[in-house]
């Protein structure tokens, strides 16, 4: 339990801005995920949850937790930023014998990282967790962000070096690819969890 804490507060770590909250998303959606099969509204089969009318491919839709079962199911919310860590550690979650105390203990530890790692002007997960949708505030908060205009990269022209130089110069970092809930009907943008604020 305490892994994926750590884990969860590394990624949150390593993220700002418009992915903080893609993240956020995602562990929201994670909790929804982790009440459902607890409580056997889904089964998960090797790599796949099973509903009752549909199917989610678990590692390749990973990505799609938090647009599927998060707080705001805005495609600009897809997880773009990801750990292999936080991937790995989410799916040894979700095809573990999941209890409801289990997924207490685990949401429990993970809301801690989040509230000690987000700051309060992004803390979107905290303000989804009281009812399972976003105050006003917080909605214009979110398409503040979602409607910025995204910077473009300025062109830098690269100097002519040696051969051997070159391809020194020309290696880069590799990056990371980067709850019992209420029954409610589900909105289109909207996830429910059983959390409520602490």
């Amino acid at each position: 339990m305490d892994q994926i804490q750590e884990i969860v507060r590394t990624q949150l770590n390593a993220v700002h801005g418009i992915e903080s909250v893609q993240l956020q998303n995602h562990i929201y959606g994670c909790f929804v995920l982790m009440e459902d099969i607890a409580e056997k509204k889904i089964i998960v089969e090797n790599d796949e949850f099973k509903g009752t009318n549909y199917t989610f491919q678990l590692d390749n839709q990973f990505s799609q937790i938090g647009i599927r079962y998060g707080f705001a199911m805005d495609t600009k919310l897809l997880v773009t930023t990801c750990l292999p860590e936080y991937k790995a550690a989410w799916l040894t979650i979700f095809k573990s014998a999941l209890s409801l105390n289990m997924v207490d203990q685990i949401e429990d530890g993970v809301i801690e990282s989040i509230k000690t790692c987000v700051l309060p002007d992004l803390a979107f997960f905290v303000h989804a967790l009281d009812t399972g949708t976003l105050p006003q505030e917080w909605i214009n908060k979110l398409l503040s962000l979602l409607l910025e205009p995204v910077a473009e990269k300025p062109i830098v022209e690269t100097p002519v070096v040696e051969p051997i130089l070159k391809s020194i110069l020309s290696e880069k970092p590799k990056k990371f690819r980067v709850t019992k809930r209420h029954p409610v009907l589900v909105t289109k943008f909207l996830g429910k969890t059983r959390r409520i604020k602490k």
